[in-house]
């Protein structure tokens, strides 16, 4: 902004300040030699008393050039920092395979979920900073932002602590740290250090379990949550309500059952029953297999028989020596015959709902018209607190039924893809209602329906 043009011995020096107020300059004529006090007195009337550089005004006098020259500079204010949540953990992990420089996927390789100990630091809190302020060349204050404040606030199983290096909030037990917004919660995981054995017993968990060490014969591991298990499953029992990753594999007539997906390295004699998707880094070998979505397997699939509501994909089929091997490809039985209970469960609700009203409704009648004893109030709260577990046990079984029939409509077209691969002779596949059998080493990369027909190619 030229603040009013202020001019010197006889209006040959003109000097301007910045809009900002930061910056004063001084026009010289071309051929004027102003002296050092005439550029003095030019900044003391317009009132620059901040960032008056001696230097330049002495240059300015010593070798005089037409043009702009700089005479003052005020001061930026310092910029403030801003309150910020550093957390010392992965908020959101990517559950993805690892892919090697070979192309091949590494499906058991996830990087796992978060966990913690109790006593961990599993966020700190930085601290806001205000900016030192600015001068004008006028010597007025600039000044700095006003920092945003953050908030640290201890979830579930956390505490905040003030410790040398500030605020912060720990675990307050072992279990899988989540940020919930400007919240930090422990949600219950139960970790075991090494092998699930007699030492152990049987686990039946509401929550995540990790178990750092292998699953031995005869145990059962129910979990509501996920399950990561670092070695083998061996003729044991896991039923698992969300998604199972087996590093090692899954062997010896187990029993394994997930509601969510399923990652391991090999399944060989064993019954398998995953409600989405399995992906396996090697073989499924003589085992029974039944898969929601699709089934992905590196390596191959030989004997027994594995129904995959999906596609199926291997690198080969059976044996040379003709081992028998079944596929049943796109059946949609078992995901029905979820539906179906799945929505007799909601009906049973529903229907418990309209009996728990009659007496409520009358009683809500009597209590309008004239009020209730104590006996009959008791029994209508009773019926109150019943209807209202109802209505939430129908919102749960009308969830569940969304959820199949979202699940059903999203398959994928079912097909057995084999890129690259063989099809030994003892392989029987069965895609909807098409049949096919192979009798000789056949090479194909795909086996698709289409008409009541199995086309090979």
């Amino acid at each position: 902004m030229d603040l009013d043009a202020l001019k010197s011995a006889g209006q040959k020096l003109a000097l301007h300040v910045s809009d900002d107020k930061l910056v004063a300059t001084v026009t010289v004529p071309p051929g004027y030699q102003p002296t050092e006090h005439e550029l003095e007195d030019l900044l003391r009337n317009a009132g620059v008393v901040e960032g008056v550089d001696p230097d330049a005004i002495a240059a300015l006098a010593a070798n005089p050039a037409g043009g702009e020259h700089v005479l003052a500079r005020g001061v930026l204010p310092e910029p403030s920092v801003d309150a910020d949540i550093e957390l010392h953990f992965d908020p959101n992990p990517v559950p993805q395979p690892r892919i090697d420089d070979d192309g091949r996927a590494h499906y058991f390789e996830l990087g796992g979920i978060p966990t913690c100990a109790a006593g961990d630091i599993l966020a700190r809190k930085r601290p806001a900073r205000q900016g030192a302020p600015g001068r004008t060349v006028y010597g007025d204050y600039l000044d700095a932002k006003v920092p945003r404040e953050a908030h640290l606030v201890a979830g579930a199983n956390t505490k905040l602590i003030d410790d040398e290096a500030g605020e912060a909030l720990v675990a307050e037990r072992a279990g899988q740290p989540v940020r919930r917004g400007t919240m930090v919660m422990v949600r219950d995981v139960y970790i075991v250090p090494g092998d699930l054995d007699v030492s152990v017993g049987n686990i039946d968990y509401n929550g995540a379990v990790v178990v750092h060490g292998k699953v031995n014969e005869q145990l059962v591991l129910r979990a509501k949550g996920d399950i990561t298990i670092d070695g083998n499953v061996e003729s044991a029992t896991v039923v698992c309500g969300g998604d199972l990753t087996v590093k090692g594999g899954i062997l010896r007539e187990s029993k394994v059952v997930v509601s969510g997906s399923l990652r391991t390295r090999f399944i060989e004699r064993s019954q398998v029953q995953v409600e989405h998707h399995a992906f396996v880094q090697e073989d499924v070998l003589f085992s029974e297999v039944e898969i929601g979505g699709n089934l992905e397997v590196q390596s191959g699939i030989v004997g027994g028989k594995c129904q995959i509501a999906g596609y199926v994909r291997a690198a080969y089929l059976g044996k040379r020596l003709g081992t028998p091997t079944a596929l049943e490809v796109g059946s949609l039985a078992k995901w029905n015959e979820r539906l179906q209970a799945a929505e007799a469960d909601l009906h049973e609700a529903q229907d418990e709902l309209v009996k728990a009203m009659e007496p409520l409704q009358e009683l809500l009648v009597l209590e309008a018209g004239g009020g209730l004893d104590d006996k009959a109030r008791a029994l209508k709260e009773r019926l109150e607190r019943s209807a209202e577990q109802t209505r939430a046990r129908i919102a749960e079984r009308l969830k569940a039924t969304l959820r199949l029939k979202g699940s059903i409509q999203s398959l994928p077209v079912p097909k057995v893809l084999t890129p690259g691969g063989v099809i030994h002779p003892g392989v029987q596949v069965q895609i909807r209602n098409a049949y096919w059998k192979a009798e000789s080493t056949t090479r194909a990369s795909t086996l698709s329906e289409h008409r009541g027909e199995i086309e090979v190619y």
